[in-house]
C-alpha cells in the first residue's frame, strides 16, 4: 500500500518546509511525495530540487492549482491519491485514520479531515498558541472512531484522500477553474455522480494556515473564486453552495 501525496507549491518556502517536516515526523503508512512547483521566485524550486525523497515537477509559471495537481497525479503511482496544500500542518496519526475511512467501504470515495480554516461541514474551533501545543491536542484528538464519521456533499482539497482508480474513473481536477476555487467541489460532485461517499474523518484534524498562497503572491481570491464559482454554474446548473453550506441530500448517491 502507498500513498502519493501530492503537494503544489508557490513561493512560502518556510511553509512548505515545515509541511514537509511534519509528513516526516508523523507518518507511518508509506508514502511518496510529489511536489509541482508553479513558477516561485524565493528560492522553493531549489530547495525542492536538492531534495531526494521526493519526485519534484518544475514549472516555469504559475499554471493554476488544477493544472498543477493534475500533473501531480499524472506521476503518481500509489494505490491512493493525497492532494495536500502546502500550507498545512499533519500531525498524530493523520493519515493512517484517513486511510481507515477511505477503505471501511467501497461506496467511499473521498475523505477529508477536521481543521481550523475550511470549508463549514469540516470545521472545528480549537485553539494552541504553539506548533508543539497543536501536536499535543492532535495526539488526543486524532484516535480513530467510526461512530463520529459523517456523510457529506463536499470535501475541501486542502487534504483530499482517494483511490487512484477514482482518479482514472472521473478524471483529474477540471482546468476550467483558473487558479484555485471550486475545482475541489466539482470533483467531488462528480464523485458523487458516480456513485460514491464523500465522507469527513471527524476523528482526524489537520492544522492549516488557509490562502497562502493567494496572500502573499497578491492573487486576488475573491475575484478568482468569483469567476470560478460561475464556472461551476454554468457546467452544473445549480448552486455549489448548496453542497457546501449543507448536507444537501439530494446529490446522496443513494438519493
Amino acid at each position: 500500500m502507498l500513498v502519493s501525496i501530492v503537494i503544489l507549491t508557490l513561493n512560502n518556502w518556510n511553509l512548505t518546509e515545515r509541511c514537509l517536516q511534519s509528513i516526516t515526523n508523523y507518518t507511518e503508512i508509506p508514502y511518496e511525495i510529489i511536489c509541482v512547483d508553479n513558477g516561485s521566485s524565493d528560492g522553493t524550486q531549489a530547495h525542492l530540487r536538492n531534495r531526494e525523497d521526493l519526485y519534484f515537477i518544475e514549472n516555469e509559471q504559475n499554471l493554476g492549482f488544477a493544472r498543477g495537481c493534475n500533473q501531480g497525479m499524472a506521476a503518481s503511482s500509489g494505490d491512493f491519491i493525497l492532494l495536500l496544500n502546502n500550507d498545512t500542518v499533519v500531525s498524530h496519526r493523520w493519515l493512517g485514520n484517513l486511510i481507515t475511512v477511505l477503505t471501511s467501504s467501497p461506496e467511499v470515495g473521498i475523505v477529508g479531515p477536521m481543521s481550523n480554516l475550511v470549508i463549514p461541514q469540516q470545521r472545528y474551533p480549537a485553539s494552541y498558541p504553539t506548533y508543539e501545543e497543536y501536536h499535543r491536542f492532535a495526539e488526543t484528538f486524532n484516535r480513530s472512531n467510526a461512530s463520529i464519521w459523517r456523510d457529506t456533499t463536499a470535501i475541501s482539497g486542502f487534504c483530499m484522500l482517494f483511490h487512484q482508480q477514482l482518479y482514472h474513473q472521473i478524471g483529474g481536477l477540471d482546468e476550467s477553474f483558473l487558479r484555485g476555487g471550486y475545482e475541489d467541489i466539482d470533483f467531488c460532485y462528480r464523485a458523487l455522480k458516480a456513485g460514491k461517499r464523500l465522507v469527513i474523518a471527524s476523528d482526524t484534524y489537520v492544522h492549516h494556515v488557509g490562502n497562502a498562497s493567494f496572500l502573499s503572491n497578491s492573487i486576488d481570491m475573491n475575484s478568482h473564486a468569483m469567476n470560478n464559482r460561475r464556472v461551476f454554474l454554468r457546467k452544473w446548473g445549480f448552486n455549489p453552495d448548496r453542497l457546501i453550506y449543507t448536507l444537501d441530500e439530494n446529490s446522496l448517491p443513494d438519493s
